[in-house]
Protein backbone atom coordinates (compact mmCIF):
# COMPACT_ATOMS: atom_id res chain seq x y z
CA UNK A 1 0.00 0.00 0.00
CA UNK A 2 3.03 2.35 0.60
CA UNK A 3 3.98 1.79 -2.62
CA UNK A 4 0.89 3.11 -3.71
CA UNK A 5 1.05 6.31 -2.24
CA UNK A 6 4.64 7.34 -3.13
CA UNK A 7 3.31 6.19 -6.77
CA UNK A 8 0.56 8.79 -6.70
CA UNK A 9 2.93 11.05 -4.77
CA UNK A 10 5.54 11.10 -7.39
CA UNK A 11 2.60 11.30 -10.23
CA UNK A 12 1.58 14.75 -8.85
CA UNK A 13 5.34 16.02 -8.80
CA UNK A 14 5.47 14.79 -12.23
CA UNK A 15 2.48 17.21 -12.78
CA UNK A 16 4.07 19.95 -11.20
CA UNK A 17 6.63 19.85 -13.57
CA UNK A 18 4.57 19.92 -16.47
CA UNK A 19 2.57 22.90 -15.19
CA UNK A 20 6.66 24.38 -15.05
CA UNK A 21 6.68 23.49 -18.97
CA UNK A 22 6.57 27.05 -20.93
CA UNK A 23 5.25 25.35 -23.85
CA UNK A 24 2.11 23.76 -22.28
CA UNK A 25 1.50 26.62 -19.79
CA UNK A 26 0.57 28.74 -22.72
CA UNK A 27 -2.08 26.27 -23.52
CA UNK A 28 -4.73 27.35 -20.97
CA UNK A 29 -6.86 24.23 -21.80
CA UNK A 30 -3.63 22.03 -21.11
CA UNK A 31 -3.57 23.96 -17.83
CA UNK A 32 -7.07 22.86 -16.66
CA UNK A 33 -6.52 19.09 -17.59
CA UNK A 34 -3.49 19.36 -15.69
CA UNK A 35 -5.21 21.12 -12.77
CA UNK A 36 -7.65 18.39 -12.55
CA UNK A 37 -5.14 15.43 -12.70
CA UNK A 38 -3.55 16.98 -9.94
CA UNK A 39 -6.83 17.21 -7.53
CA UNK A 40 -7.68 13.86 -8.76
CA UNK A 41 -4.17 12.15 -7.78
CA UNK A 42 -4.42 14.19 -4.41
CA UNK A 43 -8.04 12.55 -3.51
CA UNK A 44 -6.48 9.13 -4.51
CA UNK A 45 -3.51 9.85 -2.33
CA UNK A 46 -5.76 10.70 0.76
CA UNK A 47 -8.67 7.91 -0.14
CA UNK A 48 -4.95 5.75 -0.08
CA UNK A 49 -4.31 6.63 3.46
CA UNK A 50 -7.53 6.10 4.89
CA UNK A 51 -7.42 2.69 3.76
CA UNK A 52 -4.10 1.88 4.43
CA UNK A 53 -5.14 3.10 8.35
CA UNK A 54 -8.88 1.33 8.13
CA UNK A 55 -6.84 -1.53 7.13
CA UNK A 56 -4.31 -1.43 10.05
CA UNK A 57 -7.47 -1.17 12.66
CA UNK A 58 -8.96 -3.83 11.38
CA UNK A 59 -6.02 -6.15 11.46
CA UNK A 60 -4.93 -4.68 14.84
CA UNK A 61 -9.38 -6.36 15.48
CA UNK A 62 -8.69 -9.22 13.53
CA UNK A 63 -5.72 -10.02 15.98
CA UNK A 64 -7.60 -9.09 19.22
CA UNK A 65 -10.68 -11.29 18.04
CA UNK A 66 -8.46 -14.23 17.51
CA UNK A 67 -6.81 -14.21 20.54
CA UNK A 68 -10.10 -13.65 23.18
CA UNK A 69 -11.04 -16.31 24.70
CA UNK A 70 -14.64 -17.64 24.46
CA UNK A 71 -16.45 -18.82 27.51
CA UNK A 72 -16.40 -22.64 27.42
CA UNK A 73 -17.74 -24.93 30.23
CA UNK A 74 -16.08 -28.67 30.64
CA UNK A 75 -18.86 -31.51 30.39
CA UNK A 76 -17.87 -34.75 29.57
CA UNK A 77 -14.40 -34.57 28.70
CA UNK A 78 -15.79 -31.65 25.66
CA UNK A 79 -16.55 -28.32 25.91
CA UNK A 80 -19.86 -26.18 25.30
CA UNK A 81 -20.89 -22.95 25.42
CA UNK A 82 -22.84 -21.87 27.84
CA UNK A 83 -25.56 -21.76 25.64
CA UNK A 84 -25.33 -25.42 25.14
CA UNK A 85 -23.47 -25.23 21.57
CA UNK A 86 -21.63 -27.73 21.30
CA UNK A 87 -19.30 -30.09 21.57
CA UNK A 88 -16.01 -28.77 20.82
CA UNK A 89 -12.83 -30.49 21.04
CA UNK A 90 -11.09 -29.95 24.16
CA UNK A 91 -7.33 -30.25 22.56
CA UNK A 92 -7.87 -27.87 20.16
CA UNK A 93 -9.29 -25.07 22.17
CA UNK A 94 -6.94 -25.36 24.84
CA UNK A 95 -3.63 -25.67 22.38
CA UNK A 96 -4.78 -23.18 19.73
CA UNK A 97 -7.84 -21.63 21.34
CA UNK A 98 -9.95 -22.86 18.20
CA UNK A 99 -13.45 -23.68 18.42
CA UNK A 100 -13.69 -26.86 16.27
CA UNK A 101 -17.03 -28.82 16.76
CA UNK A 102 -16.11 -32.42 17.03
CA UNK A 103 -18.14 -34.95 15.00
CA UNK A 104 -20.36 -38.07 15.47
CA UNK A 105 -19.00 -41.47 14.40
CA UNK A 106 -20.78 -44.16 13.25
CA UNK A 107 -22.60 -46.19 16.00
CA UNK A 108 -20.29 -49.46 14.99
CA UNK A 109 -17.55 -47.19 16.43
CA UNK A 110 -18.90 -45.96 19.60
CA UNK A 111 -17.15 -49.12 21.61
CA UNK A 112 -13.55 -46.99 20.59
CA UNK A 113 -15.16 -43.68 20.62
CA UNK A 114 -18.53 -41.12 20.13
CA UNK A 115 -17.01 -38.33 18.94
CA UNK A 116 -13.34 -37.76 16.74
CA UNK A 117 -11.90 -33.74 15.94
CA UNK A 118 -11.97 -33.36 12.39
CA UNK A 119 -9.21 -31.08 12.61
CA UNK A 120 -6.30 -32.71 15.35
CA UNK A 121 -8.19 -36.58 15.38
CA UNK A 122 -8.70 -36.30 18.44
CA UNK A 123 -11.15 -39.18 19.90
CA UNK A 124 -13.87 -38.60 22.68
CA UNK A 125 -16.01 -41.39 24.69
Amino acid sequence: MNEIIKTVSSAIVLTKQLVDISDIVKNSEAKLIIADLQIQLAEVKMQLAELINENSELKRALTKAKSAKVEVILKNGLYYTPEGDGPYCTACYDSENKMIRVSDLNPAFHEIAKFRCPVCGAKYQ
